[in-house]
């Protein structure tokens, strides 16, 4: 039995992992990250279209693993609330991006 897909996958809206033979799925185009990731966390729900754009171009490039990695850098990113920022910016995603292996 396999596990259930989540609505995202379901709807085949985003990358899943690569699978044990090293091979991936075909990313997400950036019509479908503007749709998906503000659902995806709290976090991006708030931050601008042109940031998340900007994130995706930049990072993530429409892979939901990669875009996981950038949620967990930029959610506990000291820089927001050191700043007092209430939303990501482009800023604090370059530092984020500086953070990724």
């Amino acid at each position: 039995m396999g596990r259930a897909a989540t609505p995202c996958c379901a709807a085949n809206r985003c990358s899943p992992p690569a699978s044990s033979s090293g091979s991936t799925s075909p990313a997400s185009p950036p019509s479908e990250v503007l749709d998906v990731i503000p659902l995806f966390h709290p976090i991006w729900a708030d931050a601008d279209p042109d940031d998340v754009t900007f994130a995706d171009s930049h990072a993530a490039h429409g892979n939901f693993r990669a875009w996981a990695q950038l949620t967990a850098r930029t959610s506990t990113a000291p820089a927001l609330a050191r700043t007092g920022r209430a939303r990501v910016d482009q800023e604090l995603l370059r530092w984020a991006f500086s953070r990724l292996s």
